[in-house]
């Protein structure tokens, strides 16, 4: 029998890591609201998500946009009435030398991991504190929430900065019931890097890298545990990776 009917807001679900954690939380029952750009892709992950045994909605969404924020917080409501669990999963990686780094490379990874994680945060917080209860899951990174390096350091700013909200958000809300946690991931096998000349799976000498499916695993125990539990950072690599 499924664990529980949990309310799961996505963002980046299209692939990888959220589409991954989708499919496995449908297994414990949860209804899940996929939010990315491309439609089709969701509508896939959707169907994943039925025959896994959980409900799904999709909502095409840039989380670089405002309007779509809203209107994905506002979709989610209307359709399940409720928001448990908030992924904060979209995110994108440029990494060059500054010279090769475009200014819409730039300000793409700022308008995304920083400011559209900020906002997802600014429209779902006062759901959460208004039910007292609810887990969000913030996405930063072992190259920016712990490590720095040359050429990825405007990525890694955006993911500092990430780190940093998850930190003081978790102090705002002590008194509630709402659960705050931070994610920092080393190499995971996702479309994150499809743009990268070399993969960082062949310059970290990485032969095993984590799969997203594993992730998706450690969200759901992190999903399962109760609400005086706050597991605040969990960073992770594969065995191999050196930084």
């Amino acid at each position: 029998m499924p664990e529980s009917s949990n309310v799961v807001l996505i963002t980046g679900a299209s692939s990888g890591m959220g589409a991954a954690t989708a499919v496995r939380l449908a297994r414990d029952g949860a209804r899940v609201m996929l939010a990315a750009r491309r439609r089709e892709r969701l509508e896939q992950v959707a169907e994943q998500v039925r025959r896994a045994g959980g409900q799904a909605r999709v909502c095409v969404t840039d989380v670089a946009v405002l309007a779509d924020v809203q209107n994905l917080v506002h979709q989610t409501l209307e359709a399940f009435g409720r928001l448990d669990v908030v992924f904060n999963n979209a995110g994108l990686m440029r990494v060059a030398p500054i010279e090769k780094l475009s200014h819409q490379d730039i300000e793409q990874m700022i308008r995304v991991n920083f400011l559209g994680a900020a906002w997802v945060l600014k429209e779902t917080v006062p759901i959460l504190k208004q039910q007292n209860s609810g887990l969000i899951i913030n996405v930063s990174s072992v190259l920016g929430g712990r490590k720095t390096r040359a050429t990825a350091w405007i990525y890694a700013g955006t993911k500092w900065a990430v780190t940093a909200m998850n930190e003081g958000l978790r102090e705002e809300l002590v008194g509630t019931r709402v659960r705050v946690c931070a994610l920092q991931p080393g190499v995971v096998d996702t479309e994150l890097f499809e743009t990268f000349e070399v993969h960082p799976r062949q310059y970290a000498n990485i032969s095993t890298p984590i799969q997203p499916g594993e992730v998706a695993e450690l969200i759901a125990f992190i999903v399962r545990q109760p609400w005086h539990f706050n597991i605040n950072e969990v960073m992770f690599r594969p065995t191999e990776q050196t930084i």
